[in-house]
């Protein structure tokens, strides 16, 4: 379940928190938080600068930059219409910030692109694709690292289908080292070894946003973990590791089929893959200008 941050800031949160102070100043920042229930979250993200991939730029701790998207109630839902376009050039057809623990997905045609944005840094977003002519061609994992002679996923790469055909070209990646082993959380697998019962799990997210495109469990596969960094020690012993992502850091992938796309905004609180903090991410579908 997603609950309150457990633990204290590291020094790198510290240091990244008084940066945060230092950008906005605490009455402006008081000023934003202040003003009233209704007050839409562009007044907080009027006082930010924005960079080109469309995130706010220079923000402080994963703590103190929750804030920006965690307004009451509101930091979720499209914001193409609440900001300008994040993508120079580009067609918006959908811009929405996912709530941390849950998931979302999206039907994207050949050439569009998808745009995943890790909005506070060291979120594993949990990644599948489907034909949307035959969702029994789905993402294969084993397919993607024979053909691309590679574990790790990074600009240039092809995400390839169960059938050997490309599905998915990673076109601009600020990143890099996304996981393609470790597949994603579950309750029941928590519990094995976490020794924790749990209510939420990357399994549930996805079968649950499945189940509104009329599939389920038996559509479940392998999954890719973007934004995750699960290094392979020469002995062959892996593990999740601190991730590697920034505030701000994004993946962009073209469509080369028609494509139902879904995601878990990973829960995990009990090892890294969100580091320790599940927090939201952005998802653009665009077609290029």
């Amino acid at each position: 379940m997603c609950g309150a941050r457990r633990g204290t800031l590291s020094q790198r949160e510290k240091v990244a928190g008084r940066a945060f102070d230092r950008q906005i100043g605490s009455t402006q920042r008081g000023d934003s938080y202040g003003s009233g229930p209704d007050s839409p979250p562009t007044a907080i993200l009027a006082t930010l600068p924005m960079t080109a991939s469309g995130h706010p730029g220079n923000l402080g701790s994963r703590q103190a930059r929750g804030l920006m998207w965690d307004i009451s109630d509101r930091k979720v839902g499209n914001m193409a219409s609440e900001t300008e376009s994040p993508i120079p050039g580009a067609t918006i057809h959908e811009d929405t910030v996912v709530p941390a623990c849950e998931p979302w997905s999206a039907r994207i045609q050949k050439g569009g692109q998808l745009r995943l944005i890790d909005l506070e840094g060291q979120q594993a977003v949990d990644f599948l694709c489907y034909s949307a002519a035959d969702p029994a061609e789905r993402y294969n994992a084993a397919n993607t690292i024979k053909l691309g002679n590679n574990i790790y996923l990074g600009e240039g790469s092809v995400l390839w289908s169960v059938r050997a055909r490309k599905m998915m070209t990673i076109v601009e990646d600020t990143c890099g080292s996304h996981d393609t082993l470790y597949g994603c959380c579950s309750i029941e697998v928590d519990e094995v070894r976490f020794g924790k019962t749990k209510t939420q799990g990357c399994q549930s997210n996805f079968e649950a946003e499945l189940a509104k495109h009329g599939m389920g469990e038996k559509d479940m596969v392998a999954n890719i973990n973007f934004f995750m960094y699960v290094p392979v020690e020469a002995d062959g012993a892996v593990a999740i590791a601190e991730g590697l992502s920034k505030p701000g850091d994004y993946v962009d992938l073209r469509a080369e089929m028609d494509l139902l796309v879904v995601i878990s905004n990973c829960p995990e609180r009990d090892n890294q893959a969100a580091g320790f903090e599940p927090t939201p991410i952005r998802a653009i579908v665009y077609t290029p200008g």
